[in-house]
């Protein structure tokens, strides 16, 4: 029987687990052409959500759906080709090539699509340049024009989703491409946009800081991680309704281990169904679990290579120690790193995501990934 828990992005038509508020609410927000910004840790689940709310949205209202991966785009060119070919999938996917072409070939001067069949026999969409001009930040403002003005011509409603948006503040020029974005962004009334990000303190600043163009421009939206009882009930019945049981108690346990943490709750929960012959108990879900450890070692060293001593030991420090406080004398004494010595790497560790203050708890900073923390402490 197949495994019923995803990893990765989880298929439109496969079960969520308690998300329904958060997919009415975006849902919403789309169909109002207001525009959002999606945060949450990474491997939260916010492109499966993103993916189900744009599945809805075109089953439901017939809405043209654009999805933008931005992940380690390297240049404002990159980034118009990038929109660009979505574009041109969505059209693909929703047109005829006649009706793309007439709609849309002649409004996007900047990129012609190239269509190709891979060895499954499915259609894939790239783009190329058409000329030599425009170029850089220009190329980018053109491109958002052209989508602008087709967006204006288009008889339905049209959603863009620009996943891992913060990406663009690591590119040279970035002040230019924000204000060239939403130069053009703010023209277009006939769409929702949705930019979403993990790396929350890049993102947030975009969209919270008085100095930057994209100030209060959007909704935000905090993805938070899944409720206990709700993911017990996931787990037990997604078990249920393929041919095996879950022990409540094991559930539970399985959402203590990953702190109910998405995707290592996801992963934990497919392991533990490869387990279970035919019923899983909570003897089996620390056997999964280390699977999992097992297996993201190698990602959590490669998060550690790309850190400096310095950082990494504060990291270490933070995962093992409860102290309120890493500029405390206690903490210093413990894990003999001074005060001043701790500022400058926990700022880049703040920056990349990996550990957060504690709302409420004297400034005390934790791990962002839990699973990571645990990891951490068993190394």
């Amino acid at each position: 029987m197949p495994n019923p828990f995803n990893i990765g992005v989880i298929p439109d038509t496969a079960p969520l687990c308690d998300r329904q508020t958060e997919l009415d609410t975006l849902k919403r927000r789309a169909l109002d052409a207001s525009n959002v910004t999606l945060y949450s840790p990474r491997r939260y689940g916010k492109t499966s959500l993103v993916k189900r709310v744009q599945a809805q949205l075109r089953a439901e209202h017939d809405v043209l759906t654009i999805y933008a991966d931005l992940y380690r785009v390297t240049s404002a060119e990159e980034v118009a080709a990038r929109i660009s070919k979505a574009v041109y999938a969505a059209l693909h996917r929703q047109e005829d090539l006649s009706a793309k072409a007439k709609r849309y070939l002649g409004a996007l001067v900047n990129f012609r699509p190239v269509f190709k069949v891979n060895d499954q026999g499915e259609f894939t969409v790239s783009v190329e340049r058409v000329g030599a001009r425009p170029a850089g930040v220009e190329l980018l403002a053109s491109t958002m024009e052209y989508l602008g003005e087709f967006i204006e011509n288009y008889d339905k409603p049209v959603h863009l989703a620009l996943d891992e948006f913060q990406e663009i503040t690591e590119i040279q020029k970035k002040n230019e491409i924000e204000a060239a974005l939403r130069e053009q962004i703010q023209h277009i009334h006939q769409a929702s946009f949705f930019f979403i990000g993990s790396r929350r303190r890049l993102l947030l600043e975009m969209f919270a800081s008085e100095s930057r163009p994209f100030f209060q421009s959007t909704f935000l939206f905090k993805l938070e991680k899944l409720p206990k009882d709700d993911l017990v009930d996931y787990i037990v019945s997604r078990f249920a309704e393929n041919g095996k049981t879950c022990d409540p108690q094991a559930a539970a346990a399985l959402c203590d281990v990953t702190h109910c943490y998405p995707y290592y709750a996801q992963k934990t929960a497919n392991y533990l169904f490869d387990l279970a012959e035919s019923k899983a108990g909570a003897e089996d879900v620390q056997k999964a679990f280390d699977s999992v450890l097992k297996e993201e070692a190698d990602f959590f060293k490669a998060v550690l290579f790309g850190l400096t001593l310095k950082e990494v030991r504060l990291l270490r420090a933070i995962a093992k120690d409860n102290t309120p406080s890493v500029f405390s004398a206690d903490f210093a004494k413990l894990h003999e790193i001074p005060a001043f010595s701790a500022q400058k790497p926990l700022k880049k560790l703040a920056r990349l995501d990996l550990v957060e203050q504690v709302e409420g708890d004297g400034g005390r900073y934790r791990l962002v990934d839990p699973v990571m923390a645990t990891w951490l402490r068993l190394t």
